[in-house]
């Protein structure tokens, strides 16, 4: 017999008029019309003291008329046939999710097969149903009359009606599906899809407009196209008070930025927004608001820095001449590039200005995306970066020196002194970081415990790593650098071109003149701290590849308060500092340094101009996305062993860059079952790799698979 037609006959066996939602072997139809149990009528009539009440309808003086023969054979004949078949190897009912299905019609074709992750579902799909048959069981063993007359009391709020058995069916199914059910159905979904299928979601965040006010709308030349943004960046985490799965993104023009938002529930409800939402949006000038028809304007609270490395800093709210000068910046500015964390939002331009904007979900919504704080300096910035737990940002500029009047690279760390309720700055400390190198500094990137930071240089791309704790103190005046190393010159004359002007419109074009990036991006993996990600986009078939560290230093691999690293908010520069007071100065220089380092692997399958980089919280794979927009993963299921083997496809393709940062930013979800895109036309896509089984549900396609290499 077809399993899915026993399961609906067994329906035909469930009735209200049951001890509980089991199959009923003396099935019987009372004067009322209501099928019942015989045996729980008659039990019910123990108690003289009231008139016999039909469980089902609740109508008095009822009787039993006859019994009904045929779904009592029939209830004989699904015990034989249950007998014969156990219950773990028939299917589930229909609220079970389509990959339970599949797993079981692909253990009956192989059943000598059966890999980790299958195994572990099935066992995990055994214990939950057999602890709703033993739950049942002792709900059939409890005969009190105090039960039954809870029971009889229920099911007088229920009305006989025809579906009532899909229902009953229906609740007790739902039981089961539970939220550790749920987990592991995706887990076990990601085990199947996990690299070469996906299910692809596409978004737009910018539409299409028409100019009404024309004679004809329509026409080529009135329609107003979207908005192609300079640039833009992604951040996702999970909001542990909310429980929701928070991704944003930030889209950048020259003159205005837009906020966007992406939630869902990270107890794997059904999603609270369908499409990215915008949540807010600024202008370059300081005014924010809720979308763009609705502009604030700027309440002058935040703080202010103007440094032009002369010894005088000046750094005040209220200062009228100050205040002056910062005016007449944001009125001549324009956007370069952004960084984007929980909280913060950090823009930088031309005219040497850096702002930091409020993006909290704790604050008063009234204040989201209003300024708190403004960097000025007289020298052109170049890049900058957010700690993740948002106390430090670092930010590198190309100044001269006082004594040599030479250029010189320099870091400003920014460390934040937020309010008691975080609801604003209010102060802040640059710290100034002198590098010994000619060469500008290219990118910042701190590691996960915000302990140290990883940068490169523009034209010699050597990478260096600085430690920024200290053991005696916690205001991180002694930043120390611990490792460089030359990856790749690029062996060309420097020209005085390649300093940026700050009295140009935009400093983004600062090697226009080469093809040549070099180096365009780098990430400290969080799964492995010791490692490191770096891309390249070279004509001279520099390809990316993922760097070890060998080192003794414990915050650099990660060996500090592992309990909560996890939680960039719970770890504290303090907590770090206050453990490294034991050691002494000697001890102390030998834990930090960097012994050694080597390439782990190089990826010449994903060609030799990217842009983009991201490593999976599970350190299970990489993301990339090259300059004509392909997004690819590469999947390296043994990276805590060896790098040596992996799977290399291409997820999709975003818009193409002809510059690193106008490329798509790239993302996995905190679980790391997805990966985020978003480009500079404002095209947000999601690749689930948790929403189905392949060849079950049509959503679920295959990528392109580029090869498998095993060394």
């Amino acid at each position: 017999m077809d399993r899915s037609k026993l399961q609906a006959l067994e329906s035909l066996l469930r009735i209200e008029g049951g001890s509980d939602g089991s199959l009923v072997p003396d099935c019987s139809i009372l004067s009322c019309g209501c099928l019942v149990s015989e045996s729980y009528f008659m039990r019910n009539l123990r108690d003289e003291s009231e008139p016999t009440r039909c469980p089902v309808c609740g109508k008095s003086e009822v009787v039993v008329l006859s019994e009904i023969k045929p779904l009592r054979e029939l209830y004989k004949l699904i015990q034989k046939w249950t007998a014969k078949y156990p219950r773990r190897e028939r299917k589930r009912s229909s609220a079970r999710s389509n990959h339970s299905s599949m797993s079981e019609n692909e253990n009956e074709k192989a059943p000598e097969y059966m890999d980790l992750m299958s195994l572990a579902y099935e066992v995990s799909q055994t214990n939950i149903s057999s602890a709703v048959d033993s739950k049942s069981t002792a709900i059939q063993g409890t005969e009190t009359l105090e039960s039954e007359k809870n029971k009889s009391d229920h099911y007088k709020s229920v009305s006989p009606i025809d579906n009532s058995v899909i229902q009953t069916d229906s609740k007790t199914s739902g039981t089961r599906m539970d939220v550790s059910d749920e987990f592991t159905r995706r887990e076990y979904n990601f085990s199947k899809c996990f690299p070469l299928y996906k299910k692809l979601s596409v978004f737009q965040t910018q539409q299409i407009r028409f100019n009404l006010l024309a004679g004809n709308p329509f026409k080529g030349n009135n329609i107003i196209k979207p908005t192609s943004f300079l640039g833009n960046h992604m951040y996702s985490y999970i909001d542990h008070e909310s429980e929701e799965e928070v991704t944003r993104f930030v889209l950048l023009a020259r003159k205005r930025w837009e906020l966007y938002e992406y939630v869902r529930s990270s107890k794997y409800k059904p999603t609270y927004n369908e499409k990215p939402v915008l949540i807010c949006c600024g202008k370059s000038t300081g005014q924010y608001g809720k979308d763009l028809n609705s502009y604030t304007e700027e309440i002058s609270d935040e703080v202010a820095i103007k440094n032009d490395f002369s010894g005088f800093r000046s750094s005040t709210r209220n200062s009228k001449a100050l205040r002056e000068v910062v005016s007449k910046k944001l009125k001549e500015w324009e956007f370069i590039y952004c960084k984007i964390s929980k909280d913060l939002l950090v823009i930088y331009g031309t005219k040497g200005v850096m702002r930091v904007f409020n993006i909290s979900r704790k604050k008063p919504s009234s204040t989201l995306g209003k300024p708190l704080y403004t960097y000025i300096t007289d020298f052109p910035i170049r890049c900058v970066s957010i700690s993740p737990n948002e106390k430090l940002i670092a930010s590198a500029i190309m100044a001269k020196e006082r004594v040599s009047n030479k250029e010189q690279p320099f870091i400003i760390l920014h460390k934040l002194y937020q309010d008691g309720d975080k609801s604003q700055v209010a102060s802040v400390e640059p710290i100034t970081i002198t590098l010994p190198h000619r060469d500008p500094i290219k990118l910042i990137a701190f590691n996960k415990s915000s302990t140290h930071l990883l940068c490169c240089t523009s034209w010699e791309s050597t990478v260096l790593i600085i430690r920024l704790y200290d053991k005696e103190s916690d205001d991180y005046k002694r930043p120390r650098l611990i490792w460089s190393e030359n990856i790749y010159s690029r062996r060309k004359p420097r020209l005085s071109s390649d300093i940026a002007d700050d009295n140009s419109s935009s400093s983004i074009d600062l090697n226009d003149n080469f093809l040549d990036e070099l180096i365009t991006d780098l990430e400290f993996s969080s799964f492995r701290p010791d490692l490191f990600a770096i891309t390249f986009s070279s004509l001279q078939n520099k390809y990316s590849a993922v760097i070890q560290i060998h080192s003794r230093d414990p915050y650099l691999l990660g060996e500090v308060n592992k309990s909560s690293a996890s939680d960039p908010d719970i770890q504290s520069f303090d907590n770090i500092n206050n453990s490294m007071e034991s050691s002494g100065d000697t001890k102390s220089s030998y834990h930090s340094n960097v012994v050694s380092s080597e390439i782990l692997t190089r990826l010449p399958e994903i060609g030799s101009t990217v842009h983009r980089v991201c490593i999976s919280p599970r350190g299970d794979g990489m993301a990339f996305v090259d300059k004509s927009g392909r997004i690819y993963l590469v999947s390296t299921p043994n990276s805590q062993i060896s790098m040596s083997k992996r799977i290399s496809v291409q997820l999709g393709e975003a818009a193409n860059a002809d510059r690193f940062l106008q490329s798509a930013s790239i993302n996995f979800s905190p679980d790391g079952g997805k990966v985020f895109a978003v480009d500079r036309k404002g095209v947000f896509q999601v690749f689930d790799f948790t929403k189905g089984i392949p060849g079950v549900d049509t959503d679920v396609i295959k990528c392109k698979l580029l090869n498998t290499s095993k060394g």
